[in-house]
């Protein structure tokens, strides 16, 4: 059995270096009046990984500059994106307080759940929402970005292409769909049919979304496109067929041409 953990890289940025707009106020000056304060969440990205070196926890650095005149309080909870909840991460709502006077950067600690799922890269969110009168919070959601690298090999490459022929005396044609190699998880793909020569309707049974899916372990699938009720297409005429999307891999070719041939 293998196990799976996601890993955040956190930066932390001090907030005497964050931009002006996000922080108007870096900091208050010694016998500078408190005014306001003025907090930003940043945003994160980190990988999944494999071990028990990898960290399971997304760490969210809240910045703050200038400062209040009494104790304020900033509430904050994630938001699902791709990523859901509670399967790829465990929600997390809490409150930061500052007491008055300070401006002292702190973290929000979200826990990644292992996971060996070989997926697309998925992001949730942290809000934040001003629970005082005396905060401003200038960047309210950090966006987390969690890229997968459980396949021990490359996404495999998915292709069509070539020109290949058509006997009508056949009613269905398959086109293959091939990956450069194999997959831990299914691939579904989809296609359509575009006219050239032959039309859709006439000659052919047009495809707007088909769908495909190549097994885990298995390298190829066919397309399948079907003749039209009672046609007779004239050898030479063709179509093509296009790939449009892919749930797991990269395009290369995504195009194959379908040409009739004479009836046998």
């Amino acid at each position: 059995m293998r196990f799976c953990f996601r890993r955040f890289t956190v930066a932390v940025t001090a907030f005497l270096l964050l931009p002006a707009v996000l922080l108007p106020h870096a900091a208050a000056h010694a016998g500078e009046a408190c005014d306001k304060l003025y907090v930003a969440i940043d945003d994160k990205a980190g990988n999944e990984g494999t071990g028990d070196e990898w960290s399971t926890t997304a760490n969210f650095t809240v910045t703050a500059g200038g400062c209040a005149q009494t104790d304020v309080t900033v509430d904050y909870r994630t938001v699902d994106g791709t990523a859901k909840a509670p399967g790829d991460y465990t929600p997390t709502s809490g409150k930061l307080t500052w007491r008055a006077g300070t401006a002292v950067a702190q973290e929000i600690h979200v826990p990644i759940v292992r996971d060996a799922a070989i997926e697309w890269k998925e992001t949730f969110s942290v809000k934040l929402a001003s629970g005082s009168s005396g905060v401003v919070i200038t960047k309210a959601e950090a966006v987390a970005t969690i890229q997968d690298d459980d396949d021990p090999q490359h996404p495999p490459v998915v292709s069509t292409g070539g020109t290949i022929s058509w006997v009508p005396d056949d009613p269905i044609r398959e086109i293959p769909v091939v990956l450069s190699h194999v997959a831990n998880v299914p691939v579904t793909v989809t296609y359509r049919t575009v006219n050239g020569t032959a039309r859709a309707g006439e000659d052919f049974v047009g495809v707007a979304n088909g769908h495909l899916t190549i097994p885990a372990g298995a390298l190829t699938a066919p397309a399948v496109v079907l003749l039209a009720p009672n046609a007779v297409p004239k050898p030479g005429e063709y179509f093509f067929v296009e790939l449009t999307s892919t749930s797991y891999g990269v395009f290369d070719n995504t195009s194959t041409k379908v040409t009739f041939a004479g009836q046998g």
